[in-house]
């Protein structure tokens, strides 16, 4: 069995497609925000440094997670 075809991979690889997906629709946001209230707008900026960047930490958390299991699975060493 390749290690994109075990639940673990699956799994992780699914919260990281999550992450993206939020952060894409976050993006979304934060143009809208910054098109009605202007660029430097305090609207804007506190979204942009506020959920959006959890956003960006929990998408890079995802990634390195899974990052983890496909070493874990391949046996390769970080």
């Amino acid at each position: 069995m390749n290690f994109w075809q075990t639940p673990e991979w699956k799994a992780a690889n699914e919260a990281h497609t999550d992450a993206f997906l939020e952060l894409i629709e976050s993006s979304y946001e934060a143009s809208r925000l910054r098109r009605v209230y202007g660029p430097d707008s305090p609207e804007a900026r506190a979204f942009q440094y506020g959920p959006q960047q959890v956003l960006r930490d929990r998408l890079a958390a995802a990634k390195a997670h899974r990052r983890r299991v496909e070493d874990a699975l391949t046996g390769a060493t970080p």
